[in-house]
């Protein structure tokens, strides 16, 4: 039988300097991966147990036969790179127009205090999409913060969209169910069904 002998030196200083550093950056890569093992933190989890969910990584264990074989592979797949991707958010907030009544008896409304009613909603909307834009700046992502005026929100949603040439439309659900959603309605019913572009849904 064929022996073959290492001419490698464990005793020797080099051997001892890149065992070293090897053992140190699995120390890294283990304190690296316990948040991600974590779900995200305990105040994240704690967020998914208040709203009676499970955490991605619990969710697929219960779908695993037990002891079965699981590798996760790029669990820190671009963690602490300074490497920009070059994507970007677009902050959007639709502000609707002042109603107008048109029926008898309606309370009518002078243009001037429309116009400054108006303007008082714009300037909200708009410090609403600067503060996302800051936040955003604050963790490094390109933020456009944009406003929109238009009583069709839905509408408006998938027009900046198309405008800003979105890959990816991220929404929330208010949860309304029975009578509520049907009164009411749902901009972002109205997304999923008329949006060619896919639609992120978070509740």
């Amino acid at each position: 039988m064929t022996i073959l002998r290492s001419t490698l030196d464990t005793t020797g200083a080099d051997f001892g300097a890149a065992k070293h550093a090897m053992e140190a950056k699995l120390e890294q890569l283990t304190a690296d991966l316990e948040p991600a093992l974590a779900g995200g933190g305990e105040r994240k989890v704690a967020r998914h147990r208040e709203r009676g969910k499970f955490t991605a990584r619990e969710r697929i264990d219960m779908i695993l036969d037990r002891e079965s074989p699981f590798l996760e592979l790029c669990a820190l797949a671009a963690w602490g790179s300074d490497f920009q991707t070059g994507a970007s958010v677009v902050a959007l907030k639709v502000v609707p127009r002042y109603p107008r009544s048109y029926f008898e008896g309606g309370m009518p409304v002078d243009a001037s205090d429309v116009k400054r009613i108006e303007g008082q909603w714009g300037d909200a909307a708009q410090a609403m999409v600067d503060a996302v834009k800051a936040q955003g700046a604050a963790q490094g992502v390109t933020v456009k913060a944009v406003t929109a005026k238009s009583d069709l929100v839905a509408e408006a949603v998938i027009s900046a969209a198309k405008k800003h040439k979105c890959d990816l439309i991220v929404m929330a659900s208010h949860g309304r169910k029975g009578l509520k959603r049907l009164l009411l309605g749902s901009e972002t019913q109205h997304v999923l069904t008329h949006s060619h572009i896919p639609v992120l849904v978070l509740r």
